[in-house]
Parts: C-alpha cells; structure tokens; sequence
C-alpha cells in the first residue's frame, strides 16, 4: 500500500478515535453536571442547579431528559419568584400548589412544608390543615401534625383520620394508630391519595396484605404518567417499608392505570410537570387528590 494512503488512513482513524474520546469526555462531564444540579437541588439552591443543569444539556446536548429538567427548574424558579410578589390569593393559591407537587415529587419537603405554612395561615381551611399535617409527617414532625389534625375535630373528613393514624404510628403509639385503621375505609369515589395514605397506615400497623391492596388501588386510579413518580415514591417511603419486601408489593408495582391520560403530555412528563392539575386530564373524579 502506499506510504500516503497509509498515512491518510492512520490519520482518519486517529480523528475518529479522538471524536469518541471527546464524545465519551462530554457524557461523563455531562452526568456530573447534572448530579451536581440535582445535589444543589436538594440543598435548596435552585439559582445554581439551574447552570449545572444548563452545563449538562450543554455537554451532551442528545440527552432531552437533560434539556427537560433544565426547562421544568427554570419554570419552577419563577413560580418561586412569583409567589413571593402575589397579592391575589386565588393566583396565590393555584402556583403555591404546582410548587408543592413539584417539590413532593422530588422529595423537597422542607420546601413543601414552608408552602404549607404560609398556605395554613392564609387560609385556615380543613383542606390547608391538611397539606399541611402531610408536609409535617414527611419532614417527620408527628407530634405537631397530630395536634392540628385533632383540631379539627370528630367531623374532619377521612383523609384526617388517616393521618392522623400515621402520625400515631410515628410517635409509637401503635394502640392508636391501630385503633384509627379499623375505622378508615375507601368508598368508590376515594381518590388515588387517599388510597395511598392508607395504604401507608395499614403497613405501619402490621395491616400487610390491605396495604399492598390499597396501595395497588392507588396506582390503578393515578394516570400514566404519575405512575412512575408515585411508585418510585413509594419504592423509597418510610411509611411502607414493612410491605417493601414482599413479592406481592412487586406485584403491587406492576399495577397499570385504569384513568385515561392527558393529551397534552402523551403520558411522558405530567408526573412532574407544576401545572398538571389545570391541564384537564381525566374526568374521572378517581383522578382528584
């Protein structure tokens, strides 16, 4: 062969060698960026998550779910700014709940429970009393959630018994906790949330077998798109950890929806998205959290 195409073709292969190097050297920057972003995240330091998240989008522009997550904290970042000036309650109201989904579905519940309490004190309603009992248990404050929740008396609705159970069952008060189970039931018109608080009641008082049931009944009535969030969420819940190991929990997982999804989203990105519930999704009054 002659010595220039030889030359030629090492050349080539060099070039070529030095591309996947290059390429390979930009991923592995790129996946560092982003758990980087998702890192400052959990401390709360949205503003430098965002250009960690920029970086990797930037570094290995092929991966969309980098793009994604870049635009969804960018959106969130000005509903934060947003919320601070709003004088309207009612638009008040409707970004401090997409704040808190969003900050739920990422395990920020520090984040959710500041919400809460600003929520609870601007509003003082049964409903506000109990998103904000919920953002209490998850940053495991029992004492202080089961205080508001018996306050609202004999009348609360299910929900606030449910709670209230667990955050017995936190305090190990177990003899309470069991006591409150044995009277919490689902109706046919019981939504997803409440199945799954329940099921989480029912794994803290040793009710196994009716918690994988409940907690199935929850994922059948979440819609496709929140599925994946909502098993993922319970795949890492405290609350659930006595049921985590049984095959019937895997089988639990295994649950498809029964609700029709979004046309907007095409059940990829609602689970996440902070303006899920004004987008229309099903009619289903199962749907409704």
């Amino acid at each position: 062969m002659h010595r220039d195409t030889v030359r030629m073709l090492f050349l080539s292969a060099a070039l070529i060698l030095s591309a996947h190097i290059t390429m390979a050297g930009s991923t592995e920057r790129a996946t560092a960026a982003f758990a980087e972003g998702k890192e400052l995240m959990q401390q709360g330091q949205f503003d430098a998550a965002l250009k960690a998240y920029a970086q990797a989008a930037k570094n290995d522009p092929e991966n969309q779910s980098y793009r994604q997550e870049y635009h969804l904290l960018r959106q969130i970042i000005k509903m934060r700014k947003r919320l601070e000036k709003e004088s309207n309650i009612d638009k008040w109201v409707s970004t401090a709940s997409g704040l808190r989904q969003f900050y739920n579905t990422e395990g920020l519940y520090n984040e959710a429970l500041a919400i809460d309490k600003m929520g609870h004190e601007k509003l003082h309603t049964t409903e506000s009393a109990l998103q904000l009992a919920h953002s209490l248990l998850a940053t495991e404050k029992p004492n202080e959630a089961a205080a508001l929740l018996v306050g609202l008396g004999d009348s609360a609705p299910v929900k606030a018994k449910i709670l209230l159970g667990i955050a017995h069952a936190q305090q190990n008060s177990m003899d309470l906790a069991k006591a409150v189970a044995a009277t919490c039931k689902l109706d046919d018109n019981s939504g997803p949330d409440l199945a799954y608080n329940l099921a989480c009641l029912q794994s803290l008082t040793g009710n196994k077998e009716a918690a994988i049931d409940s907690l199935a009944r929850a994922f059948a009535y979440t819609p496709p798109s929140r599925q994946s969030v909502l098993k993922e969420q319970a795949g890492k819940d405290k609350n659930l950890v006595a049921i985590a190991s049984l095959p019937n929990f895997a089988k639990a997982l295994e649950t498809e929806s029964k609700i029709k999804e979004s046309s907007c989203s095409g059940g990829t990105s609602c689970g996440k998205c902070p303006s899920r519930d004004k987008c229309g999704t099903s009619s289903s009054s199962k749907t409704s959290q």
